[in-house]
């Protein structure tokens, strides 16, 4: 795909709500394109590109069978078969999802923040995400400001919350409840655990 000219991405999930971990986003000038690579065909895998904000949408897997490839058909999504034993690519194009052009530019700007090799292609649990983004930013700050105080962090940070209350509230929370294994609270001063 770098070949092709496309910016690379494995791994990433671009929204917390209906967006699934993408296993490839490529993207190149105004274009988006989801890759879902899979060992089975199933209509989980539909309805996980089909969810996709992208402009394309395709399933790469080992083998399509032909009820599968009209059930992609009709939903406009690509499929890319590799045949292990000859190494051949066959590539059926999907349709372009026009409705998701506007979409494409919010997400070629997230993109923009990722690093291209933020973690291995189908490593558990190593995907990015805006809220691993937001905690490694955290993260950075107390390292650097070891006693600061909850304001001094949120005045500091880059978030993807919806308001500076919702990230104030949840950055707390998440700090003091799901963030305990580095982060330590005393007497509302935050520090890196040792």
């Amino acid at each position: 795909m770098k070949d092709q000219k496309l910016d690379v991405w494995q791994d990433v999930k671009l929204s917390k709500y209906i967006c699934p971990i993408h296993d490839i986003i490529a993207v190149r000038d105004n274009i988006t394109w989801c890759i879902e690579c899979k060992l089975a065909f199933n209509l989980k895998v539909i309805e996980q590109v089909y969810n996709s904000r992208t402009i394309f949408k395709s399933i790469a897997v080992p083998r399509m069978h032909n009820f599968g490839k009209r059930v992609c058909n009709k939903f406009g999504i690509g499929i890319i078969t590799v045949d292990g034993k000859y190494g051949s690519i066959h590539n059926y194009c999907g349709n372009l999802f026009r409705e998701n052009y506007k979409e494409s530019k919010n997400i070629r700007e997230l993109l923009s923040a990722i690093p291209q090799e933020f973690s291995e292609a189908g490593s558990k649990g190593g995907y990015w995400s805006p809220y691993k983004e937001t905690m490694k930013n955290v993260r950075s700050y107390i390292m650097q400001h070891h006693g600061c105080k909850l304001k001094d962090i949120m005045d500091s940070l880059k978030h993807h919350y919806a308001s500076a209350a919702s990230a104030r509230t949840c950055v707390k929370k998440n700090l003091e409840e799901y963030e305990k294994k580095w982060c330590e609270v005393k007497d509302g001063c935050y520090y890196i655990r040792k």
